[in-house]
């Protein structure tokens, strides 16, 4: 702005600023946005036709939809506790087989009988072999 004798004889500025420039200002920061937005659609349109049709897509977008390898994170922890607790308490009072194999002839009867039996001593105790008197390393047997 230029200082007039009016101004200087006031110690301000007496006129206002001239709506030419402010205008001048507005127009061209508009220009200015415009011009970037147009130069970003041109970058990306040009990213966008250098990708050709004949390549394969990226392994990451072929994994859409699928469920990863274990283990998963979880997505209820309370709940999945509570259902993990309710299976092994269904399993320890409980009467099955241990194992589907026919061939194995073990099975798993509620702790409550178990505690009974072992009372009771009607539980069939496997014999435990007694060892062989082993000879002493230090002598040698004589004829």
């Amino acid at each position: 702005m230029h200082e007039s004798r009016d101004s200087r004889k006031a110690g301000y500025e007496v006129s206002d600023m001239r709506p030419a420039i402010i205008v001048l200002f507005v127009s061209a920061i508009f220009m200015l946005m415009v011009g970037g937005v147009i130069g970003a659609l041109f970058v990306l349109r040009g990213f966008d036709r250098s990708r050709t049709p004949e390549m394969p897509p990226s392994a990451l977008a072929s994994e859409v939809g699928q469920v990863p390898e274990e283990p998963h994170l979880q997505q209820d922890p309370v709940a999945e506790k509570e259902k993990i607790l309710a299976e092994a308490a269904a399993r320890l009072n409980s009467y099955g087989l241990v194992s589907d194999n026919p061939e194995m002839k073990r099975a798993h009867i509620p702790i409550e009988r178990a505690m009974e039996l072992v009372a009771s001593g009607q539980v069939p105790y496997r014999q435990t072999p007694t060892p062989a008197k082993k000879a002493d390393a230090g002598t040698t047997p004589r004829p």
